[in-house]
């Protein structure tokens, strides 16, 4: 399952919203380690974590799906505010249910907004459940069992509503300064937006430096996750590009303790790849071990390319599942080093259609 569903809610509303996650839990199949929400032990922020607004920002990076819980708390709290246009500028899927006493009306004069439903509201979470299903491809439970789930949720919802401790009811004269503030959040997206703009003319700047590596090291790590895939798998091209077939056919059986031996004469290249794999110990790429083939690593350019395809070994390793589904979908296959496949699409060039959208 890729992505998180992302609970957007006022820490007041506790009571409420931790029933409405074992619903969808139980109801929808989503596992709870794909759900998101600060209220809960076994989803929120683990205890010791040292930055929790980089935490919530790191969340929201992997949300497949937002859910504001709009409440009158969540109207007077600048951090939900914050949450919901932070949400909203990554353009992604949002669902919107309005917890009582607040109404729908009254949420459309503050965020202008027209979509959204009722917490407890039957048919408005038989929406949220589609969007969930849809979301994550979930199999969901049979309508009839859903239909219980959802009955007895009601049944039980004015007995959590009760336990959320007493807010004061936001008038009418105050709609504005709470717009004020949603509109000051969207501002500060805007400037971070700039700020964003700013760094990569700062990276465009480093690529003048006389330093090249030392710039390069620095562009690379101010890159999205998709563009270093793409940066890295350039340099790999690169230091594959000069060298030959036998060579690279060498540097990629090395990466299973694997060596190369001449091919059988069995059609006409053969002969050539062999002549090849002479040249290449001529030239002190290869080193001869009674038939077999080992790379040699005091060649610089075989440790530079070496180097190049551990460092993407690594990056691949550790990449996040948004972007390992992208390269899945991109290549027909989970790229990896160990796939001779990989090799030669990456001489070919593949990685350069792969755009920063995938």
């Amino acid at each position: 399952m890729d992505g998180k569903l992302f609970v957007s809610h006022a820490s007041a509303d506790k009571p409420v919203i931790d029933r409405l996650v074992t619903l969808l839990d139980v109801g929808c199949g989503i596992d709870h380690k794909s759900i998101f929400c600060t209220s809960g032990d076994a989803t929120g922020i683990p205890n010791g974590t040292p930055n929790y607004i980089e935490a919530i920002r790191s969340e929201i990076d992997k949300t497949s799906l937002f859910l504001f819980v709009v409440s009158q708390n969540f109207l007077v709290s600048e951090f939900c505010l914050c949450e919901l246009g932070a949400a909203w500028a990554t353009q992604r899927s949002w669902h919107l249910l309005v917890l009582p006493p607040l109404t729908p009306d009254k949420v459309k004069n503050v965020l202008k907004v027209t979509q959204m439903g009722m917490i407890n509201d039957a048919g408005d979470l038989a929406d949220l459940r589609d969007a969930i299903n849809q979301a994550f491809s979930l199999s969901p439970m049979p309508t009839k069992a859903w239909n219980k789930q959802v009955e007895q949720y009601v049944g039980e919802f004015q007995s959590f509503l009760a336990k959320i401790p007493p807010s004061s009811h936001v008038p009418r004269r105050d709609h504005q300064a709470l717009s004020d503030k949603y509109q000051q959040a969207q501002g500060k997206i805007l400037e971070l937006e700039a700020e964003k703009q700013r760094l990569e003319k700062i990276i465009d700047e480093l690529k003048q430096l006389k330093d090249k590596d030392e710039a390069s090291e620095v562009l690379l790590n101010n890159l999205p996750e998709v563009e270093q895939f793409i940066e890295l798998a350039d340099r790999f091209q690169r230091a594959l590009d000069g060298l030959s077939h036998p060579v690279v056919k060498a540097l990629f059986y090395a990466q299973t303790n694997e060596m190369l031996r001449y091919r059988q004469l069995t059609y006409p290249d053969d002969i050539e790849f062999n002549r090849e794999i002479d040249d290449a110990v001529d030239q002190g790429y290869l080193i001869d071990r009674g038939g077999e083939f080992d790379i040699d690593m005091d060649n610089k350019e075989i440790e530079d390319a070496t180097a190049d395809a551990s460092v993407l070994s690594d990056f691949l390793s550790n990449c996040s599942d948004e972007l390992e589904s992208a390269l899945r979908t991109h290549y027909g296959y989970t790229p990896d080093i160990s796939n001779w496949k990989f090799w030669q699409a990456t001489q070919a060039g593949k990685h350069e259609s792969l755009t920063t959208q995938s």
